[in-house]
């Protein structure tokens, strides 16, 4: 400024939509009649103007006008009058600038979703990150939702989804693996980055070599003995072994840089990967040489696993399908600290699809002394974070009242939601109490559904622990739709049908969903025969 001290300016901070947005808008795009176009704007910020504290500028030598240099001026300075790249306040400027002209053209912004926006007239969804537009909605009306946006904003020519936030969007046709029927899907392609995230470790590792592994878990240890607990033996000596600190990790100076870079991987199009690196994220302060071997072993797996891609496939209308929310949590699961971990993952599914849209996987901040306890935790988190957000914006897209169906695997848990008692845990601190009263009143609505899901079928379990068996594994992958798209989408008549119901009754002993399908069709009919037949009796 004019006293040669650091400008103070409004900070006033853009606020790109999520991650989930353009995964929802990726979801609309490929219902029966729609389709999905995405366009950048040119030069974004310097479509907008500058305003507030007046900002000058020094422009370079070879910039300056002939007269300056007749003049003699020797460091000359010029008022800033549009947003430039690198000004504090460029991005709040053109976030302004963009949305004022949106809602001009019939674009309303979706509440609590930040950069959404929905066209009633047109029936368009529209996604903004900065500079990136992403448009779904009827075929028909796309050309004219792009006129609409480039009446006021400068953008280039808009063309089908390929290149979105450093991944790939593969969409394509395919036959569904378990009904035979052909479905639109859409393939999330992350791989040159994470081959790059790959290279980059080994790098930095000194060129390791990284073998083939199935899972990317390696157990952690046990904390370290607090000092004046050794036992004496009779006639000297220790009775018990003191297992000492161990040194610090060779990969402490740089873990948080491939930890970061290997997140955004994970949370754009890798769930798999999520609760891996959040348990190594956790250590980076009180990095060790075990650490480094976890991290190893990650980075195994992340090279191994290169082919695998996150899918979602549509296979029918928006009216048969939901909005569904697991949510699922360990018991103790962290050595170090005795605390649980909360998993929440949250698609769109029907009779013949499944689209994921967001996963979580969070260490809890409270000790939990049982797995309802814990679920509870989870049960809060997932609804607070993931389910009552994402309300509004189905709301809108579905044109209708959503109703997000909550999965939930254990039955004590349950309980206590709907009754909201807990006499068996009545030593339960205030953050677990304040779960419970909300956890009750909120399930009172008729836009949550409560339903009990099998332990086999809990799609958050893979955000709550580590996996050593490889058909564990692979099975909780299939359960979260990240496979390898070309095996996957083959007809298996027989094959394991993965449904988004609740629990089967109790009649079949609760092995209904997991007989194939010939078995199953004969069991119900079956069952059918018997009921017919002791009604006439």
């Amino acid at each position: 400024d004019q006293n040669w001290e650091a400008a103070i300016f409004q900070e006033l901070g853009s606020s790109p939509a999520a991650m989930e947005a353009g995964n929802s808008c990726d979801f609309y795009g490929l219902l029966p009649g729609n389709r999905s176009e995405q366009s950048d704007a040119e030069q974004a910020y310097t479509q907008s103007l500058l305003r507030g504290i007046a900002t000058w500028v020094s422009l370079p030598r070879d910039r300056w006008p002939p007269e300056w240099v007749r003049l003699g001026l020797k460091n000359p300075v010029v008022p800033l009058r549009l947003a430039l790249y690198g000004h504090p306040d460029a991005g709040g400027y053109w976030e302004q600038h963009c949305e004022k002209h949106l809602e001009s053209v019939g674009f309303v912004p979706i509440s609590e979703w930040r950069s959404c926006f929905w066209h009633a007239a047109l029936r368009l969804f529209l996604v903004v990150y900065v500079d990136d537009f992403k448009l779904s909605g009827p075929d028909a009306n796309l050309a004219k939702g792009w006129d609409l946006i480039q009446k006021g904003i400068a953008t280039d020519k808009p063309h089908k989804m390929d290149l979105f936030l450093g991944c790939k969007h593969e969409e394509s046709v395919q036959t569904s693996p378990w009904t035979g029927k052909p479905v639109r899907v859409l393939t999330y392609n992350m791989q040159s980055f994470l081959e790059d995230a790959v290279a980059k470790y080994q790098v930095l590792a000194g060129g390791v070599a990284l073998r083939r592994v199935c899972t990317p878990f390696l157990e952690d240890t046990e904390p370290p003995t607090t000092a004046n607990t050794t036992a004496a033996k009779p006639g000297g000596g220790s009775a018990t072994s003191t297992s000492q600190a161990l040194p610090d990790g060779e990969l402490k100076h740089c873990c948080a840089s491939v930890l970061m870079k290997l997140l955004y991987a994970a949370r754009m199009c890798r769930y798999d990967l999520l609760h891996a690196i959040g348990r190594l994220a956790c250590m980076i302060t009180r990095w060790d040489t075990h650490c480094d071997r976890m991290l190893h072993r990650l980075m195994c797996y992340v090279h191994s696993t290169l082919h695998v891609r996150k899918v979602g496939c549509v296979g029918e209308g928006a009216s048969t399908i939901g909005v569904h929310l697991y949510a699922d949590a360990d018991f103790a699961g962290c050595k170090r600290t005795g605390r649980s971990t909360s998993g929440a993952f949250l698609c769109m599914g029907g009779n013949d699809t499944f689209f994921p849209l967001q996963a979580v996987s969070r260490k809890q901040t409270a000790v939990s002394h049982s797995t309802p306890e814990a679920e509870i935790v989870a049960a809060d988190m997932a609804l607070r974070v993931i389910g009552v957000p994402c309300l509004p914006l189905w709301d809108t897209i579905l044109e209708r009242d959503a109703l997000c169906v909550f999965h939930e695997d254990n039955a004590a848990m349950i309980q206590v939601c709907r009754t909201g008692k807990n006499p068996t845990m009545r030593h339960m601190g205030r953050t677990h109490r304040v779960d419970v009263h909300w956890l009750h009143e909120t399930f009172k609505h008729k836009w949550l559904e409560l339903v009990k899901t099998c332990t086999h079928y809990m799609r958050a379990d893979i955000f709550t622990k580590g996996f050593e068996a490889l058909d564990k594994w692979v099975h909780a992958l299939h359960l979260i739709n990240h496979v390898d798209p070309k095996s996957f989408f083959s007809h298996r008549l027989g094959a394991e049908v993965i449904t988004f119901g609740p629990e089967p009754s109790s009649a079949t002993g609760g092995l209904l969903p997991f007989l194939p399908l010939p078995c199953r069709a004969l069991l119900e009919l079956t069952l059918v025969s018997c009921r017919t037949l002791f009604r006439k009796r």
